[in-house]
């Protein structure tokens, strides 16, 4: 769960400096706006596997239970907002599936590489 509240700074911060380099002024008024909207997007990912976090916390679940849980919730959300935008494109069904598909495969390499990272078997 922090690692999206990392994540979503750190794709701020890197919005905010492409603006200032490709403009060479500050993000206009709108901008920030949709700057934020973009950033508290991100982090409403958080919301239900921070849940099911807390449910371990207080003892309601087993913590591999909820460790579990968010993980496959994250994975979801990535297929769903994927499969939000891929849909709209103009690529061929085959090239979305294949574009849906390895989002979903790195998002997935993602998971493990950071569990790895963190002593996870």
């Amino acid at each position: 769960m922090l690692g999206v509240v990392g994540i979503t700074a750190a794709g701020f911060v890197a919005d905010v400096i492409s603006i200032l380099a490709t403009k060479q002024v500050l993000p206009s008024r709108g901008e920030w706006a949709s700057l934020l909207r973009v950033a508290g997007g991100a982090l409403t990912t958080a919301v239900a596997p921070g849940f099911f976090l807390l449910l371990a916390v207080w003892d309601v679940i087993g913590d591999h239970a909820a460790l579990v849980t968010a993980r496959n919730i994250y994975i979801v959300t990535l297929a769903v907002i994927g499969w939000l935008v891929v849909r709209r494109s103009r690529l061929s069904a085959p090239r979305k599936m294949l574009v849906l598909t390895v989002l979903v495969a790195l998002g997935i390499l993602v998971i493990a590489v950071q569990t790895l990272a963190h002593g996870g078997a």
